[in-house]
């Protein structure tokens, strides 16, 4: 995926990223947004996070979105769910265990 205009739009330079939120976008879901600046104290985050509440979400659109987006390590990519009735995030995606099917 070419830098484009998505990289400023969205806050960020990652590809992966950046070709999930126009899978969202094109579902008219609006984006994820960057939280891993917010960390605490003199400890900077030294992972990207991202997170985002939507309503109506295909969430197996979102999951296939994930597995099809070009990551450059997606090995450490990970998708996590909370869904309107659920008391706890869970794991709803990553590399090692893809084919397994989580969820």
């Amino acid at each position: 995926m070419e830098s484009n205009d998505a990289d400023t739009e969205y806050g960020w330079d990652i590809p992966g990223l950046n070709a999930v939120n126009d899978w969202l976008s094109a579902q008219q879901m609006g984006s994820l947004h960057p939280v891993d600046q917010h960390g605490t104290n003199i400890k900077a985050m030294e992972c990207h996070v991202a997170i985002g509440a939507f309503n109506y979400l295909d969430v197996a659109g979102l999951e296939k979105a994930f597995r099809e987006a070009p990551w450059d390590y997606p090995e450490n990519v990970q998708l996590l769910i909370l869904e309107q009735d659920d008391e706890r995030f869970r794991l709803a995606w990553r590399v090692q265990e893809s084919a397994s099917q989580v969820g």
